[in-house]
């Protein structure tokens, strides 16, 4: 009943959008021909109000463009940014098609004015539904409507943490009727039988999918219970027993008959996104340069005037690939002769006053935009490290070096998610793996946006603009911090990204 349901529910959705897409066209006809007089005269007036048939055939191709993008997918367990991403992709490659439609066939007086507000109509209209969609759906399913039925076979870790899964989310739409496998006392639910019984209990129960999570001392059953799932015409997913190794976009590649899992493949593995990420890095960055020089230009001053040394700080960190660069700010503290074992102290004698307050609103990172311009960096990513305490968290922080396969970032996810300052370098790297594994446009703009409301003043406490401790004054737990095998959890983190800047400036040398 489910997959009848799935299918009118398809075909609904399709006819919405439809419908949605040409009162878009209607609306950014009325708006844009209508503002200073009726313009009935445009060829957009006639194909919205006069002749539409062929303005409806055009929109059938959207919905095609949005059917090859997966958008009438089932998304009961999908997010809504990667969606509207999708959704914003095809509206744009359907808005491209209808142009080359009317180049071909030659239909020249047609206002550019309504194409592009039919553009930002129709992806509001189109958005706005998905939204209110998944609110409905939601609301429904968490009061048991739109359930789809499953059947765990497995009883041990993994069947347990699905059932565990889908039990606190009950928007998601599941209910499981229970388990098939060996029975056990914290078993995920109700046993329904043991493994030769499973072709009795799909005739009985005719579940809409069947979920696998046998453990690895159970793989022997895998062809029995793939077999009878096949002869019933169930379709069946599998819970690898090395699940907590995948990550959420884990790729199958083949050679052959031979399957390749990819547990590492991320978004920015296509062409296509590094493409996207690149051009939005270098438009980003020069509007930053230029709409900011004054700015660069009034801090330039204040670094020289705040004492003796370059204007710039620069210093070897570790980007992607793992390969070395040299990363830029405005120089914040004193010349000195500090090595690369150390990060710069809350109580910190060598900070300047001007670098205080750089430091407090993060303007000495405005020059990685340089950075980002050279290819280094990209506007948003992990923060880079010193080599030094690359090589000392690779050892003690799991997965710590897959952060290398993107490039770094002027600032990340792990940053507006409040793991700055004295926080776990674990927990930080949680937030940076899900980043990129999830990477979309839309989310690096929503980083940026973050940033920019609240995440660029320094909540560090003992900053001072005109009052500094001597060195004797700092605290044990500053001196700690200094240390090369101190806890990777103990840092200090100022404004974006202060949490492992340190001078090794000596007069005339880098």
């Amino acid at each position: 009943m489910i997959k009848r349901n799935q299918i009118y529910f398809n075909w609904i959705n399709r006819l919405l959008d439809l419908a949605l897409l040409y009162l878009s066209f209607l609306g950014a006809v009325a708006i844009w021909l209508f503002q200073d007089g009726h313009d009935t005269g445009n060829v957009a007036y006639h194909y919205a109000l006069e002749n539409p048939l062929p303005a409806l055939l055009v929109f059938c191709l959207f919905v095609f463009v949005f059917q090859y993008a997966g958008l009438y997918d089932s998304f009961r367990a999908s997010r809504l940014l990667p969606e509207l991403g999708k959704l914003l992709f095809a509206d744009l490659l359907g808005c491209a098609f209808a142009l080359g439609i009317l180049f071909l066939f030659r239909v020249r007086d047609f206002s550019r004015g309504v194409a592009v507000l039919f553009l930002l109509l129709s992806y509001l209209l189109l958005s706005l539904k998905r939204v209110c969609l998944r609110l409905v759906l939601r609301t429904a399913r968490a009061r048991g409507y739109n359930q789809k039925h499953v059947l765990l076979v497995g009883g041990g870790y993994l069947a347990g943490k699905y059932s565990r899964c889908i039990l606190n989310n009950p928007q998601y739409g599941f209910h499981c009727l229970g388990y098939v496998g060996e029975a056990s006392e914290d078993g995920p639910g109700i046993r329904l039988g043991g493994y030769r019984d499973l072709p009795d209990i799909l005739d009985r129960y005719d579940p809409d999918e069947i979920i696998i999570a046998l453990e690895q001392d159970e793989g022997s059953q895998m062809p029995y219970v793939i077999s009878c799932c096949e002869k019933q015409g169930i379709r069946a997913c599998i819970i690898p027993y090395y699940n907590d190794y995948l990550p959420a976009s884990a790729t199958i590649d083949a050679m052959e008959d031979v399957r390749l899992l990819n547990i590492r493949s991320i978004p920015l593995d296509i062409v296509f996104n590094q493409a996207v990420k690149r051009l939005f890095d270098i438009v980003f960055s020069l509007a930053v340069l230029v709409f900011l020089s004054p700015v660069y230009l009034l801090l330039a001053l204040g670094v020289r005037l705040s004492g003796p040394g370059p204007i710039l700080f620069r210093q070897v960190r570790v980007g992607k690939e793992r390969k070395n660069f040299t990363m830029y700010k405005f120089r914040s503290m004193r010349v000195n002769d500090s090595s690369d074992t150390a990060w710069s102290k809350s109580r910190d004698s060598r900070i300047t006053p001007f670098g205080a307050f750089i430091r407090k609103f993060s303007l000495d990172e405005l020059p990685q935009f340089f950075n980002v311009l050279k290819g280094d960096m990209s506007v948003v990513g992990p923060r880079p490290e010193l080599p030094f305490f690359v090589q000392q968290y690779r050892d003690t922080i799991p997965r710590y070096m897959i952060k290398h396969q993107v490039k770094p970032g002027i600032t990340g996810w792990a940053q507006v998610n409040g793991y700055r300052g004295d926080t776990s370098i674990a927990g930080r790297i949680d937030y940076d793996l899900w980043y990129i594994e999830n990477w979309s446009l839309f989310l690096d703009i929503k980083i940026i946006l973050l940033t920019v409301f609240g995440g660029m003043i320094n909540g560090e406490k003992n900053l001072s603009f005109g009052k500094r401790k001597e060195s004797g004054d700092v605290e044990e737990k500053d001196r700690e911090e200094t240390r090369p095998d101190s806890s990777p959890s103990k840092r200090t983190e100022t404004g974006l990204t202060h949490e492992i800047e340190q001078d090794i400036l000596t007069p005339g040398k880098k």
